[in-house]
C-alpha cells in the first residue's frame, strides 16, 4: 500500500464499487461516498490526500465539494471525474479549485496515474527562504505568505503552488510565463486554464489585501505572465 489516501464522491453504486476496488488493487487507499453530505462528513472525520468528485450527485452539485475543499487550509488534490463536461462545468471546476478534470468514461489506469502524479506535485516541499524584514516572506514549508507588517496569510494548496512557482524566479527579478504557471498548477493550456489562472490570482490578491492590509506582491507582466515584487 502507498500513503495516498483518496476519498471518492460517486452516486452510482456499481461504478463506485469498481472504482474503489481498482484503486485498492493499484495500491491506493480508497473510501467511497454517494452524496455531498456523505463526502463532507467523511472528509471531516478523516481528510484525504486526493479527492475524486463526480458532479452529478443526488443532494447537491459536486462543485460544492470542490469549492469547500479549495477553501480549506490543507486543501487536498482535487480530480473531477464526470460525464458532465460542458464548457461551463469545466470552467467552474477549475475556477472553484479543481486540479484535474477527467471525462467519463475514463481509463482506470489514467485515473491512477493522475492520482499519483497529483499527489506527488501537491506534496513537493522545497527549502524555505530565510526571513527578511520589510518585505513579503514566503515560507514554502508552512505554506504561508507574510506581509511587511508581519501578518501571516495561510495559502491554499493551489495558492501555495502559484507562489512557489513565482518565487523560483524572483531572486533574480525574473518573470514567470503563463505557460510555466499553467503547467505548475496542472491547468490546461487553453481558454479554461487561463481563465482559472486569472481567477486564482484575482482571489489571492483580494485575500492578501483583506488579511494583511498590504497590496499583494503579484505583478502582472503584460504579454508574458507574472512575477513577485518581494
Amino acid at each position: 500500500m502507498t500513503d495516498i489516501n483518496t476519498l471518492v464522491a460517486e452516486d452510482d453504486e456499481d461504478l463506485r464499487s469498481l472504482l474503489l476496488e481498482f484503486l485498492e488493487l493499484s495500491g491506493i487507499n480508497a473510501r467511497g461516498t454517494a452524496s455531498v453530505k456523505e463526502f463532507m462528513a467523511a472528509y471531516q472525520e478523516a481528510p484525504c490526500d486526493v479527492a475524486i468528485v463526480d458532479l452529478g450527485l443526488p443532494d447537491d452539485c459536486g462543485h460544492t465539494i470542490v469549492s469547500q475543499l479549495s477553501g480549506s487550509a490543507n486543501k487536498p488534490g482535487i480530480i473531477v471525474l464526470s460525464a458532465r463536461c460542458s464548457n461551463p462545468d469545466r470552467v467552474a471546476a477549475y475556477e472553484n479549485g479543481a486540479d484535474i478534470f477527467i471525462q467519463k468514461p475514463a481509463s482506470p489506469k489514467e485515473l491512477v496515474f493522475a492520482i499519483r502524479n497529483l499527489h506527488d506535485r501537491v506534496n513537493v516541499v522545497a527549502e524555505s527562504p530565510s526571513p527578511q524584514s520589510g518585505r513579503w516572506i514566503f515560507c514554502d514549508e508552512h505554506a504561508t505568505l507574510t506581509s511587511p507588517n508581519n501578518v501571516s496569510c495561510k495559502l491554499t494548496t493551489k495558492e501555495h503552488r502559484l507562489i512557489r512557482t513565482l518565487s523560483q524566479y524572483s531572486d533574480n527579478g525574473g518573470e514567470t510565463t503563463r505557460d510555466e504557471i499553467l503547467q505548475a498548477l496542472s491547468y490546461p493550456d487553453d481558454e479554461y486554464g487561463n481563465r482559472a489562472l486569472e481567477s486564482l490570482i484575482r482571489r489571492l490578491r483580494k485575500k492578501l489585501k483583506e488579511e494583511t492590509e498590504h497590496e499583494a506582491p503579484i505583478v502582472t507582466v503584460h504579454g508574458l505572465g507574472y512575477k513577485l515584487s518581494c
